[in-house]
């Protein structure tokens, strides 16, 4: 009975030891179910992919080949374990849980080779369990069928953990095999088809945009000295307002590419048809996780957080203290203090208006409208675009608002463009578990346009190393392709949010509009 009790707890503690590690592994991918926008934690660590090429493409089915070959074996080892703790046969136990166990270690191998850490050290765990089981076996012996029984279902518990791990691991190593694959026969076709300054030469491309766009002049003379074009920059006000011109435009547009277009307007983008499908080779370079557009119509650029900067100054002048919840700020300290865009007009006012419906949700005692409503009577600021809640608004240039929803790097954009030199920021962000937002920028092809190659041509360039090291500094956000330099003041002074909001696109995408319609008869009208 003694060895069938420590059995019992040793079995326990290992096959919890699995579960752990599993849970580890599903959170380091997310979440069930996370949403595809899933933040990192930092921007600077994150580990994007490595440019994809024929043997990286070959190398990745491999290993999803060997890890579906682990995961059947293991499947076979858990079912044989499975019938051994039923017949209570110590020999077959034993030889049950030592197959199990070589099927995890096999399945270890293969997660291994696929890349997938998770799913390794879960299998991995899983091959020391069962081990463990097969000595317990082999100790039982006939005289302790309920010892044996135990051991081999330990065996087969462990056998499925591993079967479940390489599956795991065979799917993302397929994917990225898919991805590969689609990214070398497209820089295949592309080596045909290159275009060179001859097929554009004395053409104009358009590039419609919003008003805080910005990228240096000698990146977009690279460009256009290239190609032998001239490129226009054409901002169309907020975020939100340059898009609904080119939906009025439709078919008829007034440029050939829009900027500005994020993870959550391109739903309205998408449903309006005003892009055209093009799917960069440069996709391989970018983490998928910013791959927010699965129809390739819409191009991951950059990233970057919305939630609220406060003012230091004006903080520590009144004697109040940052908030720390979102309910903070419909108290009376904070009437007519807080700055915040029209979400129908801008795209951070947007974000922060989806974070809001994350934060309280749309049902129970208090939703989310309930805390606007409370806002609109704490005369709350209201305006039409970032530019004008942030320079004419926020008191840190002179307005009465001591709290702006602005964006993470804002406080390091504070200290970058200071007249003199500042050891910290005036300004710091307010990170709120829940109150913050990713986002994710793109640009589309317009339907209708007469330059499509060269349009293909200006998202290429876009994707390339000069565009994406131009991105930091001049637009505060973070660019989505791997390698580039980050200055040191965005690691110092741009706190990102851990915890930011997360919302499920498909339901954002089947409820926006509603949402747009409450939020406005809510506060506006």
């Amino acid at each position: 009975m003694a060895r069938t009790c420590t059995l019992h707890w040793t079995m326990r503690w290992t096959l919890a030891l699995i579960a752990l590690l599993a849970l580890a592994m599903v959170v380091a991918a997310g979440g069930p179910g996370a949403a595809a926008g899933a933040p990192p934690t930092d921007p600077a660590a994150i580990d994007l992919a490595a440019p994809a090429r024929a043997a990286a493409a070959e190398a990745a089915t491999g290993a999803a080949e060997a890890a579906a070959r682990a995961a059947a074996a293991a499947e076979t080892a858990s079912a044989a374990a499975a019938d051994a703790a039923e017949s209570e046969d110590a020999a077959q136990a034993a030889a049950a849980a030592e197959a199990a166990a070589q099927a995890a270690a096999d399945a270890a191998a293969a997660a291994e080779a696929a890349g997938d850490a998770g799913a390794a050290a879960v299998a991995g765990a899983a091959a020391e369990a069962a081990e463990a089981a097969a000595t317990a076996a082999r100790e039982a012996g006939a005289e302790d069928a309920g010892a044996t029984a135990q051991a081999a279902q330990a065996a087969a518990d462990a056998a499925a953990a591993a079967a479940a791990a390489a599956q795991e691991a065979s799917a993302a190593a397929a994917e990225a095999a898919e991805l590969a694959a689609a990214a070398v026969m497209a820089a295949e076709e592309g080596m045909d088809d290159a275009p060179t300054a001859a097929d554009f030469a004395g053409q104009e491309l358009v590039l419609l945009t919003h008003d805080s766009f910005w990228i240096s002049e000698e990146t977009i003379d690279a460009f256009a000295a290239q190609y032998g074009v001239t490129v226009a920059v054409t901002p169309l006000g907020d975020a939100v307002e340059a898009l609904n011109r080119a939906i009025l435009n439709k078919g008829n547009p007034e440029g050939d590419l829009l900027f500005g277009v994020d993870n959550v307007s391109y739903v309205r983008a998408l449903a309006e048809d005003i892009f055209l499908e093009y799917r960069p080779a440069a996709l391989a370079e970018i983490d998928p996780s910013l791959i927010f557009d699965d129809s390739g119509r819409v191009t991951p650029v950059d990233f970057g957080f919305v939630l609220f900067n406060y003012d230091k100054a004006a903080l520590a002048e009144a004697g109040v203290a940052a908030p720390t919840t979102l309910e903070e700020l419909t108290s009376e300290t904070w009437r007519g203090r807080v700055a915040v865009e029209d979400p129908n007009t801008s795209s951070p006012g947007l974000q922060f208006m989806l974070v809001t419906i994350a934060y309280f949700g749309e049902d129970g005692d208090y939703t989310w409208l309930d805390f606007w409503a409370d806002l609109r009577a704490n005369d709350v600021i209201v305006s039409a675009g970032w530019s004008d809640a942030y320079y004419t608004q926020f008191s840190h240039y002179g307005g009465g608002a001591w709290l702006v929803n602005s964006y993470a790097t804002s406080p390091a954009a504070e200290v970058i463009f200071a007249e003199t030199a500042l050891d910290e920021s005036p300004t710091g962000n307010l990170i709120v578990p829940g109150g913050s937002y990713r986002q994710i920028e793109g640009v589309g092809i317009l339907r209708g346009t007469d330059k499509e190659p060269l349009a293909r041509a200006f998202i290429d360039f876009m994707l390339g190393d000069l565009f994406q090291a131009d991105i930091p500094l001049n637009m505060f956000v973070y660019p989505v392709v791997s390698g580039v330099a980050l200055p040191p003041e965005f690691l110092e002074f741009a706190e990102i949010p851990a915890q930011p909001a997360e919302l499920d696109a498909a339901r954002v995408t089947e409820n926006l509009e509603r949402w747009l319609d409450e939020w406005t008869d809510t506060v506006v009208r």
